[in-house]
């Protein structure tokens, strides 16, 4: 688990070894359903590293350590920045109830 999210950390696929080449669309810029994002800027390798640690790779709201990845406070769209203070992370799940709530 925490092997593939450090691979997608540094931009290369979960599931590839470490010499392979990467082809096709980055995995950070990956939507939860798989799909690619659409313009916007994504946030730095440095950043993502920042926002892991400081969350010890935990889901921000229930500390589950399956599934996690990075959500936004603000999201980018609505004016939020692409800064360690505006990124969390946070499980499948409780990212899901956030943006129902959101909406």
């Amino acid at each position: 688990m925490v092997r593939k999210l450090l691979r997608r950390l540094a931009g290369l696929p979960a599931c590839a070894s470490a010499g392979e080449a990467v082809d096709g669309p980055n995995p950070a810029s990956e939507r939860w359903d798989g799909s690619v994002r659409v313009g916007g800027p994504l946030p730095s390798a440095w950043v993502k590293l920042s926002v892991w640690r400081r969350d010890q790779g935990e889901c921000v709201r229930c500390g589950s350590q399956e599934s996690v990845w990075f959500d936004y406070v603000v999201p980018v769209w609505e004016g939020g920045a692409i800064t360690e203070e505006n990124i969390r992370l946070m499980c499948r799940g409780c990212a899901s109830a956030a943006r129902r709530g959101r909406l």
